[in-house]
């Protein structure tokens, strides 16, 4: 039950909560799995129409994991990737947008910013008791 152990938290910043979107699963051995996903950035899931369907973007996500067994411990090795195009309002603003918040007649642009990605490793062992 505790979200460290089950999706890697790293790609949430390009892959959103409920995305509608496709995909395929490769299994090429028993120890392979690869999968491949295009999504709609917009997060709406099952209430998203199909006609604005990647209207913002799209995401690319993909990872490949490869069974092991260091030290005759049964385990996995994980690499994968996202990749959006959706534009978002970046974290990296001019600071003088504070100023709006005092009330204060700035004319100060909110940044924008297109496209994020993400890389991440991962690994497990598995000690049989």
């Amino acid at each position: 039950m505790n979200a460290g152990f089950g999706p890697t938290l790293i790609a949430a910043m390009t892959v959103p909560y409920t995305p509608l979107g496709a995909g395929f699963l490769l299994l090429p051995t028993e120890s392979v799995v690869f999968n491949f996903s295009a999504l709609s950035p917009t997060g709406k899931g099952n209430t998203a129409d199909f006609d604005e369907l990647y209207k913002d973007g799209v995401v690319l996500a993909g990872e490949l994991r490869v069974g092991v067994k260091p030290f005759g411990l049964p385990g996995h090795q994980t690499i994968g990737g996202t990749w959006s195009s959706k534009t978002f309002t970046t974290l990296e603003q001019d600071p003088r947008v504070a100023l709006r918040l005092l009330g204060l007649p700035v004319e100060v642009p909110i940044r924008q910013q297109t496209g994020s990605w993400s890389v991440y490793y991962n690994f497990d062992v598995r000690h049989e008791a």
